[in-house]
């Protein structure tokens, strides 16, 4: 269309020229022929312009399309911009809030005092870094207070310790104290009483040589004589307490001692049918003490356990050190001592034993003493036996293996 329409252009523009170039008399066919050009460029012209216009109400509509696809894709990218950035945010706050909560969780648990928990460390940054010197301090302070617990014990129990060692040697001093004021007493009546008795028992000898055997004054004469005899051994005790003397120290070994000790014992336990079980520990070191007074301390304890136990009983001897302190140990298997007279073992003449003279642990205590040790003894009866039902003492001496003042 538009390649016929330049031709007619061309045709107007010269019969136009030739209308205005041409006088008057020939001009009305040139002008009718314009017309007739004119004619035809507009039948050409018009449908080209009915199209354009089509055309261009067609782009008017694309155009209107494309701003509405425009408004609607600038609102729909500002939409995923906004839910992108939200979700972003999202994200971010949950990686740093979620350590964050586990580290003010951990917090909390350390000030509730629980020490053993460990806050879980993320991988890296600064919360990372945080936590983990979060959890270095919550190990170091845990170490310390283990370290300060433990040490705590220790102060504890050392202070436990001296305050029973301060305990015992309260007692030993006022049980020392009280011994040397009854020494005093007892030397007192041993001379007294040693002559009459000597004349006594001489006198009652010499009527029993007279008595015929079998009569009732021999009968008599017998008894007089058993308990002048009994009355002489009470102030031979009693001159043993009250005899106070240098203590003459020798190392000597622990077999040394119990040996002899189960020597001058082994009648009264052969008598009662008791054995007794050794127990003494490898490389002991040697004692230093008076052997004959230590052996003594054995005798007496030895053989209260024989008199506590049943016939064809055992008693155990032991002996062991801890480096400080030699350890003798002689149980039985008796009927113990009621807890109403433990407290009152060691005092002179108290006893529960018919016979007795109550001062065989006193003399013993007295020597211990002496010695720079201490006794201990533990007992059990019916009334406060263990769940396993065991009943009988523990007598425990402890001598010490250095002298005092090395």
């Amino acid at each position: 269309m538009a390649a016929g329409l330049a031709p007619a252009i061309e045709r107007i523009k010269r019969d136009g020229r030739l209308v205005f170039e041409e006088g008057a008399g020939g001009g009305a066919a040139r002008v009718e022929a314009v017309r007739r050009s004119v004619d035809a460029v507009r039948s050409v012209t018009e449908p080209m312009l009915q199209a354009i216009h089509a055309r261009g109400d067609q782009l008017a509509r694309e155009v209107a399309w494309v701003r509405r696809r425009a408004r609607l894709l600038t609102a729909g990218l500002g939409v995923a911009i906004v839910l992108a950035g939200a979700g972003a945010a999202m994200l971010i706050a949950r990686r740093i809030a979620r350590p964050l909560h586990g580290l003010l969780r951990g917090i909390r648990r350390v000030m509730a005092g629980d020490w053993s928990y460990q806050v879980r460390t993320p991988p890296a940054g600064e919360i990372g870094e945080l936590a983990s010197a979060f959890n270095a301090m919550v190990r170091e302070v845990r170490e310390r207070r283990a370290e300060l617990e433990e040490h705590n014990r220790t102060l504890e129990e050392r202070v436990r310790r001296r305050t029973e060692e301060l305990r015992q040697k309260e007692h030993a001093l006022v049980q020392s104290e009280k011994l040397a004021s009854l020494g005093l007493l007892a030397a007192g009546v041993a001379h007294e009483l040693n002559n009459p008795l000597t004349s006594i028992v001489l006198n009652t000898n010499l009527m029993l040589e007279e008595a015929d055997e079998g009569s009732q004054l021999h009968g008599a004469l017998r008894k007089v004589d058993a308990d002048a005899a009994r009355c002489r051994r009470i102030v031979e005790d009693l001159k043993t307490f009250a005899h106070v003397r240098q203590v003459e120290r020798a190392p000597t070994t622990v077999e040394t001692l119990v040996g002899q000790a189960l020597a001058s014992t082994a009648h009264e336990l052969d008598r009662r049918a008791v054995t007794v079980e050794r127990d003494l520990a490898r490389d002991l070191p040697k004692v230093p003490c008076d052997p004959t007074r230590m052996v003594q301390v054995l005798v007496n304890l030895l053989v209260n356990a024989a008199q506590a136990a049943r016939p064809g009983g055992r008693i155990r001897l032991r002996a062991c050190d801890d480096g400080e302190w030699v350890r003798f140990e002689v149980a039985d298997e008796g009927p113990g001592i009621p807890v109403a007279h433990r407290s009152r073992i060691f005092d002179p003449f108290f006893t529960t034993k018919p016979d007795g003279t109550g001062l065989g642990l006193s003399i013993s205590h007295g020597i211990v003493s002496e010695h720079g040790g201490r006794i201990e003894v533990e007992s059990w009866t019916r009334d406060d036996a263990g769940p396993d039902g065991r009943t009988g003492t523990l007598v425990r001496v402890l001598v010490p293996v250095q002298e005092a003042g090395q």
